[in-house]
């Protein structure tokens, strides 16, 4: 009978219902998390509830370079989808509370109404939007005369979750003293060796083990390990000690074979989240798609190279970028590509289903590879958006260097 009733509920009203109790129990944690906290007056208090672990990041990053210890950020994030232990990096300043649907768009607004309201009148709080705060940025798009108001926010936004307003407040801050800097070498101590560096080789499964209908979820996710096997290679033969992060994944047989040069999560008594932050905050590069440990460099000041991503245009502060192979008749259509694409999720789908993508060899791999760690920290070395005439593209705005052996494979010269 119960079973029957559910079924017969219009949706309207069972989404209502569950907005009231995600709404209860998002008011409960906060209500935790502020008698927590200690001389609330002198706190400015964010709020947010889009983005994952990269938004995090740059929105912690962003208030500790505008307001320096005296923020709070409430972050609202879905169980067991966000490395929580982020905020050990930020001095626990970030605050995260279960969201449920309330991050929905259907009910972002009435959520933001009813907590600020609350807020203000029980804690005497008056609380801030990080979307709002970062819609204020004093910037001048150059095609703001010409594009409607919603994609020019959402460029806007997707610049910030990239880095771009970090470009000239790199060194405003150091993150040298969080736990996850001072206690690495203690606990990787046993697989110590005199290598060149540490590799940061990222592994992303998240679409897979979080199945949804967001196309650009499914095509961000890393190709099996197996195709990775002679970029992983040449990392080792070149003396870079290798740490293999993202998800949890079946370790092959030749991985196992390569000892110290091979670090994964199994070989270590931390926990994942554990693990991946301390990679994070002591990698000298990183390999691997787009997602939320490239971000990750305007903490770290690691070097970045997108291998292969399959978001075209994307790219990031201090960032090689690379993609698949892209089907193209003349320079204009691959700007359009690159224009669009990292903002326009429907457009890159249908770059898919056209067939326009042709997936890189191994071998190929390997090469995009091996030319980044002996060009990563030679800018001269790269060709840029300017050199293709892409301009007001992520690559130019974000200052990428594009992988010249990239290039050469797409049959482009310049």
């Amino acid at each position: 009978m119960l079973l029957n009733l559910k079924k017969k509920l219009p949706i309207s009203f069972k989404s209502r219902i569950k907005f009231i109790i995600d709404l209860i129990i998002c008011f409960f944690d906060i209500i935790i998390i502020i008698f927590s906290i200690k001389k609330i007056k002198n706190k400015i208090f964010f709020v947010q509830i889009e983005g994952g672990f990269g938004p995090s990041v740059t929105s912690s990053h962003l208030l500790n370079l505008d307001f320096k210890s005296n923020w709070i950020l409430l972050f609202g994030t879905k169980k067991d989808r966000h490395n929580k232990k982020i905020s050990k990096i930020f001095d626990e300043k970030i605050k995260f509370f279960r969201c449920g649907s309330l991050n929905s768009t259907n009910n972002q607004e009435q959520f933001y109404l009813y907590i600020k309201k609350y807020l203000s009148l029980f804690f005497k709080i008056n609380l801030r939007r990080t979307d709002e705060y970062i819609k204020n940025f004093d910037w001048q798009d150059p095609e703001s005369k010409s594009a409607d108001k919603n994609f020019l926010s959402l460029k806007k936004r997707l610049l910030f979750e990239s880095c771009f307003f970090f470009k000239k407040r790199r060194d405003e801050i150091s993150y040298s003293n969080n736990e996850y800097k001072k206690k690495f070498s203690k606990k990787i101590k046993k697989f110590e060796n005199n290598f060149k560096g540490r590799a940061n080789f990222f592994l992303r499964g998240k679409g897979r083990k979080y199945p949804n209908n967001r196309f650009i979820d499914q095509i961000k996710d890393s190709r099996d390990i197996n195709d990775y096997k002679l970029s992983i290679e040449c990392l080792v033969d070149n003396n870079w000690q290798i740490f293999l992060t993202g998800e949890m994944f079946d370790i092959p047989d030749w991985l196992k074979k390569m000892n110290n040069s091979i670090i994964y999560l199994k070989k270590t008594n931390l926990t994942l989240d554990d693990y991946n932050l301390y990679v994070l905050m002591n990698s000298d590069i990183y390999i691997g798609g787009s997602s939320g440990p490239p971000i990750f460099n305007c903490v770290s000041n690691c070097k970045n190279l997108l291998l292969e991503t399959c978001h075209l245009g994307i790219a990031y502060l201090d960032t090689v970028v690379s993609y698949p192979k892209i089907k193209f008749d003349n320079l204009d259509e691959l700007k359009e590509i690159f224009l669009k694409s990292p903002f326009d999720d429907q457009f890159l789908n249908k770059i898919f289903e056209q067939k326009k993508i042709e997936r890189l060899s191994s071998k190929e791999l390997q090469l995009i590879t091996n030319e980044f760690i002996y060009n990563y920290n030679n800018d001269a070395y790269w060709k840029t958006s300017k050199d293709l005439g892409f301009l007001r593209t992520q690559i130019y705005y974000l200052d990428a260097k594009i992988s010249n052996s990239w290039l050469k494979l797409n049959n482009i010269r310049i």
